[in-house]
C-alpha cells in the first residue's frame, strides 16, 4: 500500500474474521473523477480526502458467517474517518474500491441506487406487466397478505400480497412510520383485483374495514382468524357461529346454514352495531 494508510483486523469472540487495509486514493481515475465532477486542480487539492480499499481478506470457511464481508466493511467505515483524522489530521469523505470482474460484477450499490429512485407503484405496475407477459394472466383463487420487516433496512416494514397457487407477486405497500400493518394492508387491498378470489390474512387484520375492502371494494371473499387474545371478538364469534358452521358452496349445500347464521348479524350481512359481521366464502352474505 502507498501513501497514508491504516490497517484493521475484524474480530468476533477473539477470532480473526477479516483483514482490511486502506491507503491513499488512486491519483487519477477518469470514471471516478467524472462521477465526482472535479477538474484537475480540484483533484489535486482534495485527493487526500479519499481512501482506497487496497486490501480486503475474509478469513475462515466460505459461507460460515453469512454477510460477513458486508458487516465487517460497514463496521470499519463507521470509524475510518475518525481514525484517519486522529492519525493524519484530516477526515475521509469518499472511499473507493476496485472489483475483479472475473469474480464480481460490482453492481450491488448501483442497483440499490436505481431501485431507490424508482417510484414504488410504477415499479410494481411494470413488474406485474412483465409477469403477465411471461407467464400469462391465469392465477389461482387464493390471495395471501403478510407483513415483513426487511433485514438491514432499519425500521422498514412492508405488507405484500401474493397468489398462493402461482406464487406471483401482486403488490407491496410500505407501513408508515409510527403505524402498523393494518392501514397498509387496507391500502394494498384497494389496488388489488379480488374478483373471484379468497383473501387470507392473519388475526391482526380481522377488522371490519379490512373485511369491507375485500368484499365490497374488491369483490372477493375472505378467511380471517380470531386468536385467544382478541377476547371480545372471540366471544362474539362463539356466540354467533356454531361449531359446525361452514362456508357456503356453489351448490348451496352449506349455504343455507351460512346464510342463517350470518343473517343474525343484520340485514344483508351488514355489520352489527358492535362491529361483528360474517360472510361465507362463495358469495353468501
Amino acid at each position: 500500500m502507498v501513501g497514508e494508510q491504516l490497517r484493521y483486523v475484524a474480530e468476533y469472540r477473539g477470532q480473526w474474521m477479516a483483514l482490511i487495509g486502506w491507503s491513499a486514493g488512486a491519483y487519477h481515475l477518469k470514471g471516478r473523477d467524472g462521477w465526482i465532477g472535479w477538474d484537475a486542480n480540484q483533484r489535486r487539492a482534495r485527493l487526500h480526502l479519499m481512501a482506497n480499499n487496497a486490501r480486503f481478506c475474509r478469513l475462515g470457511p466460505k459461507g460460515q458467517y453469512p454477510n460477513l464481508a458486508s458487516r465487517a466493511l460497514a463496521l470499519n467505515l463507521e470509524r475510518l474517518s475518525a481514525d484517519w483524522q486522529a492519525k493524519y489530521g484530516h477526515p475521509i469523505v469518499v472511499v473507493e474500491s476496485f472489483v475483479d470482474e472475473e469474480w464480481f460484477r460490482g453492481t450491488e450499490n448501483c442497483v440499490y441506487r436505481v431501485l431507490k429512485a424508482v417510484p414504488v407503484r410504477a415499479f410494481q405496475a411494470a413488474l406485474w406487466a412483465w409477469q403477465k407477459a411471461r407467464h400469462g394472466a391465469a392465477d389461482g383463487g387464493v390471495v395471501v397478505l403478510d407483513g415483513k420487516a426487511l433485514r438491514g433496512s432499519g425500521k422498514t416494514q412492508l405488507v405484500g400480497a401474493i397468489n398462493a397457487q402461482s406464487g406471483r407477486t401482486l403488490g407491496v405497500e410500505a407501513v408508515a412510520d409510527k403505524s402498523n400493518e393494518i392501514p397498509a394492508a387496507q391500502t394494498l387491498l384497494e389496488r388489488l383485483d379480488l374478483e373471484g378470489t379468497i383473501a387470507l390474512m392473519d388475526a391482526m387484520h380481522t377488522q371490519v374495514e379490512t373485511a369491507r375492502s375485500v368484499v365490497q371494494e374488491g369483490g372477493g371473499d375472505y378467511v380471517l382468524f380470531v386468536k385467544g387474545n382478541q377476547d371480545g371478538l372471540l366471544k362474539q364469534a362463539r356466540h354467533f357461529l356454531r361449531e359446525d358452521f361452514s362456508p357456503s358452496t356453489a351448490e348451496g349445500g352449506a349455504g343455507a346454514r351460512a346464510d342463517r347464521v350470518a343473517g343474525d348479524c343484520g340485514k344483508g350481512g351488514d355489520p352489527r352495531p358492535d362491529g361483528f359481521s360474517t360472510r361465507g366464502a362463495g358469495g353468501a352474505p
